[in-house]
């Protein structure tokens, strides 16, 4: 079976934060997702151009998951990515991702499993097209994942919802954490049924210990 690449998130909520720096001509803006149980969801997206909504506007965004410098976040165009802008209280409240890869590792020591996965992302560079490993941190409950067998090299392509947390890094940075939490595994490639692969192109997961704290309330975007 062949594998496919595909990293792509629809996102919509109010306007919490922007800014734009005039320099590399990206804007940086942060999203609430409300959710049932008072823990919102905060979501950074980066746009290559300025966005013309104003603070607790609703945003809704297309766009895919990005790491860099330590920092994930949502990246959009400017040209197709922004998919309605809406002033006060509004139905834009999506969270839905579908991401693509293959399981790097498995952990199914608590109730939830976690599972580290390399996503792929597609940039132009010129005239040639670049592949970059992004790292996604999936979760699903522990007995779901015993009968579906998921092991480390098999192939995932899942449909999840983001959840965020706040944490303080190893330099004493605040930073938040993403989390896909899976709703529908869409398709399931065995490593061992599978015909053998190429040589994996990248390096074992980043390894991060640190301990997370459930964003909710009043938020304000670590400097970063």
């Amino acid at each position: 079976m062949n594998t496919f690449n595909h990293n792509s998130g629809i996102v919509g909520g109010s306007v919490v934060s922007k800014k734009f720096n005039e320099q590399a001509g990206l804007s940086s803006v942060w999203l609430r997702k409300p959710n049932k149980n008072g823990k919102d969801t905060f979501i950074e997206i980066r746009l290559d151009g300025v966005l013309h909504a104003n603070i607790n506007d609703w945003l809704l965004v297309q766009g895919q998951v990005k790491n860099q410098n330590k920092t994930t976040f949502v990246d959009v165009k400017v040209d197709y990515g922004i998919l309605g802008v809406a002033t006060g209280q509004s139905e834009l409240q999506v969270n839905q991702f579908q991401l693509s890869g293959l399981v790097s590792k498995v952990d199914c020591s608590g109730e939830w499993a976690s599972i580290s996965l390399a996503a792929k992302t597609t940039q132009k560079i010129g005239n040639e097209y670049k592949d970059e490993t992004q790292w996604v941190n999936l979760r699903i409950k522990s007995q779901r994942i015993s009968k579906l067998n998921i092991a480390k090299g098999d192939f995932l392509y899942v449909d999840c919802a983001c959840s965020t947390s706040k944490y303080n890094d190893n330099e004493g940075k605040e930073r938040v954490s993403y989390t896909f939490f899976i709703n529908r595994v869409l398709t399931h490639s065995s490593k061992a049924k599978r015909a053998p692969a190429q040589p994996q192109q990248y390096q074992n997961a980043p390894q991060n210990n640190q301990q997370y704290n459930p964003v909710g309330g009043n938020f304000t975007p670590p400097s970063i």
